[in-house]
């Protein structure tokens, strides 16, 4: 939802938005009219967006719509599929990061949550 909620804030606010980073943005390509993408044409800031390649909740055509769509209205606009990845894998892994766990125990979600590909992300 999170993923979905940035986007919203980037083509809502698009003068308080500086650059925007969806993480799992499920709906946001629905052929829907009220999804987020019909919103796109308001955007101002850079959007970074973060997909899992292995996700069955955001059906890949909706992916590409949206890439699609960024491309045509010459937004500036990245698509990263995280390879091998399943966003909600990453969640867990990021609440057992958040929670502070004992060192033994986050090795142990460290083995159970594939590690994601380096991601940097700078706005100035």
């Amino acid at each position: 939802m999170g993923g979905r909620i940035a986007f919203l804030a980037a083509a809502q606010l698009p003068a308080d938005i500086k650059a925007a980073v969806s993480f799992y943005g499920g709906g946001i390509g629905a052929d829907h009219p009220s999804a987020p993408i019909n919103q796109a044409s308001r955007i101002q800031a850079p959007v970074l967006a973060l997909w899992g390649e292995k996700d069955g909740m955001i059906p890949l055509d909706q992916v590409k719509h949206v890439s699609e769509t960024m491309k045509r209205l010459g937004k500036t606009y990245e698509r990263q599929g995280l390879l091998g990845c399943r966003p909600r894998l990453l969640l867990r892994r990021a609440r057992l990061v958040r929670r502070g766990l004992g060192e033994g125990r986050l090795d142990q979600a460290h083995r159970l949550v594939p590690e994601p590909p380096p991601i940097v992300l700078a706005v100035a």
